[in-house]
């Protein structure tokens, strides 16, 4: 275990540890001695990695215009369904 209590890592060091890990470079044991970490720590920071590895090479210029669409596409429809409803309220308000 580390001597300093509550440690920060930087993120280059947890993904190194972690790809070490995942790679089986070296063990979980053989890390966590060697750099002073909890296994559970190790563990953590492969899993993340495992989890969230694929959202690295997402293109962010595709996800953020299907964003735009999205959003436009929204506030489309927020259009229509406001016209709508006013057009029922004067409907409505006409009723005896």
């Amino acid at each position: 275990m580390s001597n300093k209590p509550n440690q920060s890592h930087s993120n280059v060091f947890k993904f190194s540890v972690a790809l070490d890990a995942l790679r089986g470079i070296k063990s979980v044991q053989e890390l966590c001695k060697e750099f002073g970490l909890a296994s559970s720590l190790v563990y953590e920071w492969k899993k993340q990695l495992e989890d969230n590895g694929p959202t690295l090479f997402v293109d962010k210029r595709r996800t953020e215009n299907a964003d735009k669409e999205t959003i436009e596409k929204l506030a489309r429809t927020l259009e229509k369904v406001e016209a709508e409803n006013d057009f029922l309220g004067r409907v409505f308000n006409r009723l005896p």
